[in-house]
C-alpha cells in the first residue's frame, strides 16, 4: 500500500477510508519493525480524527507490545533495577532512543575539560576514570560491565572533570540530551526516573571524583562585589553582548559569581566558553580572564557561574586574594 494514500482521501473528505488506511499502514509500519514511521503514522491518525478511539487505542497497543517483543532479553537482565521501576511505555521509549558505540582500548568516550551531552550504559568491557593533573593521569575509578557514567555532565551543567577511557574493547548504549526533550510530553516522568536511577547507582560520585584526584587544591574564600562577564572567543576578542552578575568567592585558579538565566539551556551554552571578566572591588574595577567550566541551578531564575582563570597572574588580584586568605579588608 503506497504511504501517502491518506492524503488525497482526506482531500476528498473521506475520512473514514482515511483512518482505516492509516491504520493498515501503522500495521505494515510495525510488521516491518519501523516503529518511528508506525509512531508518526499514529499522531496523523489522531490528527485525523481524534474521535476514531479504537483505531487510536488499538494501534497504541500493537506498537507497544511490538517494541516490547523487540527488546533485546540482555538488556533487560542487564540493567533490571532500571527497568523494574519503568512502565512498558517507558521501557519502551527508553530503549529506543539509546544508540550503541563499540571502542577500541585507549580510546576515550569521556575526555576532561570537554562538554558531555550523553549518558553511557556499559554493556561489555571495562574502562577507567581518570583524572590529569599536569603530566600526572591518576585513576579514579575502573568501571565494568552494567555501570553507568556521564551523568553529572548530562544532568548537570558542568565541563568534564576527569576522562573515560577504554581498557578492552568496550560496548556503550548511550542517551543523548535531544531523547530528554522529545519525552517531555510523551514520556514526562521517565527523565527523572532516569535521574534518580543514575544517583543511586552511580559507581562513583562527585565528591569522591574530587577526594580521589585532589581537584580542590586551592581554598575558597567568600567576597561579595559586583562582577561584568563578556564573552569571548578565541583570540581574547569580546564577542556579544555582556551579561553582570555578583561575585560569591575566589580562589588561586577561580572565582564563583550568580547570574539570572530564563532557562538551563542558556546557562548550558555558556559551557566551555573563554570570558573576560570585570570585578568591582571597592573604587577599583579588576580585569581577568577565564573560562566556564560549570553552571548550577539554584532557585528561581538564580545560578552560579564558575569560572576557571586562564591568565592567574593579575597583581591586583593577588593582592585581593592575600587580603581574604589574611582576613583582612577588601570586601
Amino acid at each position: 500500500m503506497a504511504k501517502e494514500t491518506a492524503a488525497p482521501l482526506l482531500a476528498h473528505s473521506s475520512r473514514e477510508e482515511a483512518v482505516r488506511q492509516l491504520y493498515e499502514l501503522i500495521i505494515e509500519a510495525v510488521e516491518q519493525g519501523d516503529f518511528a514511521r508506525a509512531d508518526g503514522l499514529r499522531l496523523k491518525l489522531i490528527a485525523t480524527d481524534d474521535m476514531a478511539l479504537a483505531e487510536i487505542i488499538g494501534s497504541a497497543e500493537i506498537i507497544e507490545a511490538a517494541k516490547s517483543a523487540a527488546i533485546d532479553p540482555s538488556f533487560h537482565e542487564q540493567w533490571q533495577a532500571l527497568s523494574a521501576g519503568l512502565s512498558v511505555e517507558e521501557n519502551n521509549g527508553f530503549y529506543f532512543a539509546l544508540h550503541e558505540a563499540r571502542l577500541l582500548p585507549g580510546q576515550a568516550f569521556i575526555e576532561q575539560n570537554k562538554i558531555n551531552n550523553r549518558l553511557f550504559f556499559i554493556t561489555k568491557g571495562q574502562a577507567n576514570i581518570v583524572c590529569q593533573q599536569g603530566e600526572r593521569q591518576l585513576l579514579c575509578q575502573q568501571l565494568k560491565a552494567g555501570d553507568i557514567v556521564g551523568e553529572d555532565t548530562f544532568f548537570g551543567i558542568s565541563i568534564c572533570t576527569t576522562s573515560v577511557i577504554c581498557q578492552s574493547p568496550v560496548v556503550v548504549k548511550y542517551l543523548d540530551r535531544q531523547s530528554l526533550a522529545a519525552w517531555q510530553q510523551a514520556l514526562p516522568g521517565l527523565e527523572e526516573k532516569l535521574q534518580a536511577y543514575c544517583r543511586q547507582h552511580s559507581p562513583l560520585n562527585q565528591a569522591q571524583i574530587a577526594q580521589k584526584c585532589e581537584r580542590r587544591r586551592t581554598t575558597r574564600h567568600p567576597l561579595t562585589a559586583s562582577v561584568t562577564a563578556q564573552l569571548q572567543n578565541l583570540q581574547g576578542q569580546d564577542i556579544g553582548a555582556s551579561f553582570r552578575g555578583i561575585l560569591d568567592d575566589i580562589s588561586a585558579g577561580g572565582l564563583c559569581f550568580y547570574i539570572k538565566s530564563s532557562s538551563q539551556s542558556m546557562a548550558r551554552m555558556l559551557l566551555g566558553r573563554p570570558v573576560g571578566l570585570s570585578l568591582f572591588v571597592g573604587q577599583g574595577e579588576i580585569r581577568l580572564q577565564g573560562v566556564i567550566v560549570s553552571s548550577k541551578y539554584h532557585a528561581g531564575t538564580d545560578y552560579t557561574v564558575h569560572v576557571k582563570l586562564t591568565h592567574e597572574e593579575n597583581p591586583l588580584f593577588r593582592q585581593l586574594l592575600a587580603e581574604q586568605e589574611g582576613g583582612g579588608a577588601g570586601q
